[in-house]
């Protein structure tokens, strides 16, 4: 990482009137900064707070080296006397506001900054800066990830912008509702859950498309999961989009489920008009999902919102056609589950995919 001063991330002239009012006897006059938006993008109702914590350790760093001083020195920013203020200079102002991740709305101080004139001014542009980046980062992040509902969203956006601005939008993305990010420096940095599998080179360094999935499995794991023959689909691409008409139980599960039979009709479509060969031989087995839980020390079948918000134990389940597990993701949100129980949700949803199986089967029976 480069090794600079934020005291440095700022324009020139709030040093100048810095070194003014020592000058003059008013750099020690008791002051309040309040940072605020004006009005918001038409068709826009709330923005999200963020860049508090970035805010946070940039004060922790905020001091001038002598290599820092021989700079405003030399290029005579600042006359000596408050190169002198400034050796030892440290904020004792205090700052209060919004959480990050907190709605805010137009002419609602988002942060309020108590000091004297000296040390307020040196902050001006520096918390503006990563407040308007950041919240406008994370605002556009919340927009998103409440038109996606429950499909989680993802930050893969460090080829569009600057480095450094994009590891500040990574983490802002993720105050704003995304779930993870591309960026390794930000998961390193933020703790964030860093994300990725390959890109489209990834394929065309391969002879074709099997085998690069065939590669990626072996890098990524068994649990890498393919349920369509990419060399049965040979040049056509399927894309599915799952709205939950009627939330009245796991709504992932239930896109899961509803997007196999997305996937029969638009094969059974492909090969009626030529486009592959059989559908059967591209579609290798069904899949279906279904959301287990323990509400009240019972285990119960596909949750809704009601039960799942106060499930002791959740957990969604996908399963093949053919009775393999495609994914077990469990938590205990109140206690931890045994053995004993784990083996009864495992049951109970087995016996809930059979039944959703059976339906798709009969949903897809119908012309």
């Amino acid at each position: 990482m480069l090794d600079y001063s934020p005291a440095l991330m700022t324009d020139m002239y709030e040093y100048t009137m810095l070194d003014a009012c020592l000058r003059d006897g008013t750099a020690n006059r008791k002051c309040v900064f309040e940072i605020f938006t004006r009005h918001l993008p038409l068709g826009r109702h709330y923005g999200v707070a963020a860049g508090q914590g970035r805010i946070l350790d940039a004060l922790e760093n905020f001091h001038l080296d002598d290599n820092d001083l021989k700079f405003l020195a030399d290029r005579k920013v600042v006359g000596p006397e408050t190169i002198k203020w400034l050796e030892n200079f440290h904020f004792s102002g205090s700052i209060k506001g919004y959480r990050e991740g907190e709605m805010f709305f137009p002419n609602s101080p988002i942060l309020q900054v108590e000091g004297t004139f000296g040390e307020c001014t040196l902050l001006e542009t520096l918390l503006l800066s990563i407040l308007n980046y950041d919240s406008a980062v994370a605002s556009a992040a919340s927009r998103m990830v409440s038109a996606a509902k429950d499909r989680p969203c993802m930050d893969m956006g460090g080829r569009r912008t600057n480095e450094w601005a994009a590891v500040a939008a990574a983490r802002a993305a993720v105050v704003g509702g995304f779930k993870g990010t591309a960026n390794l420096l930000a998961a390193q940095m933020y703790g964030l859950k860093a994300i990725g599998t390959a890109a489209h080179c990834f394929t065309l360094v391969h002879d074709d498309e099997r085998s690069a999935f065939e590669s990626q499995i072996a890098a990524l794991g068994k649990n890498t999961t393919l349920l369509v023959d990419m060399k049965a689909l040979g040049e056509n691409q399927v894309q599915i989009d799952c709205d939950v008409l009627q939330a009245d139980g796991g709504t992932r599960t239930a896109s899961i489920t509803g997007a196999y039979v997305a996937l029969v009709d638009a094969m059974r479509w492909a090969e009626k008009h030529k486009h592959i060969r059989s559908a059967d031989r591209v579609i290798k087995d069904s899949v279906s999902a279904v959301s287990v839980g323990v509400i009240d020390g019972k285990p119960m079948l596909d949750l809704p919102y009601i039960e799942d918000s106060k499930a002791m134990t959740d957990m969604n389940v996908a399963m093949t056609g053919s009775g393999e597990f495609i994914e077990i993701q469990g938590t205990a949100e109140h206690r931890p589950f045994n053995r004993a129980e784990l083996n009864t949700l495992l049951d109970l949803a087995e016996k809930g995919n059979k039944e959703l199986q059976a339906a798709q089967q009969a949903a897809l029976a119908q012309d």
